[in-house]
């Protein structure tokens, strides 16, 4: 079944839901993914912006930099929240994040229904794990769509169908140590109770992601 491109919005499953103003998580859940509709307002200074295709290019180093960085500075740093939206959809092929559909929470081997960027599609497979959950997936009109048409597939109401995704570690870890240096070349001090939020926005030169600090208690 073809499906139109689209735009969409994000959150994580139980122990891993992000809220509008998303708490402290742990280590291994520091890259959320946060709806479109987030009203959290970004602190003064911006952490600047990135081209996607270097970060991805250099993921490697940076995924082994915050390896070996000591485990409590590894804590101490922000949350980091992809903002989902068109922009994000049209980067799946280079993050290799992963959108699924499922009536019941995914589980290692049951199979759900997957969204393949490349042919705007869905297929069964089964899914990777650690899973993210979308929140308020009813107020971004193409991602209900989507949603619609994954119930159809299914055969069950769009309010049954739960809607999650994925990301690989190595981008996470990337993702974090590069907050991590800019926050350090800018001078801007976050704790574990911050946020920086990544944005996708196309460019000139291709995609680049925008990178804004939420301040939480803590940060400075």
């Amino acid at each position: 079944m073809a499906l139109p491109k689209l735009q969409l919005s994000l959150q994580p499953p139980p122990s891993q839901v992000v809220s509008p103003d998303p708490k402290p998580a742990p280590e291994a859940a520091g890259v959320t993914h946060a709806p479109a509709s987030d009203a959290r307002k970004p602190a003064p200074n911006a952490l600047g912006t990135l081209p996607l295709p270097r970060l991805i290019e250099d993921e490697a180093a940076l995924a082994a930099s915050l390896a070996a960085l000591p485990p409590g500075r590894r804590l101490a740093l922000p949350i980091v929240s992809i903002r989902v939206d068109a922009e994000w959809l049209e980067v799946l092929p280079q993050t290799k994040e992963e959108l699924y559909f499922s009536v019941t929470r995914p589980e290692g081997n049951s199979e759900v229904l997957a969204y393949l960027p490349a042919t705007h599609s869905l297929t069964l497979k089964r899914p990777l794990q650690p899973l993210w959950q979308i929140r308020e997936g009813e107020r971004v009109p193409a991602l209900a769509a989507l949603r619609s048409a994954a119930a159809s597939r299914l055969g069950v109401s769009p309010e049954l169908v739960g809607l999650y995704t994925w990301h690989p570690l190595v981008l996470e870890n990337a993702l974090r140590m590069f907050v991590l240096a800019r926050m350090e070349h800018m001078g801007v001090r976050l704790g574990p109770s911050g946020v920086v939020t990544v944005r996708f926005a196309s460019g000139p030169d291709g995609c680049l992601m925008s990178l804004e600090p939420i301040r939480g208690a803590g940060s400075q």
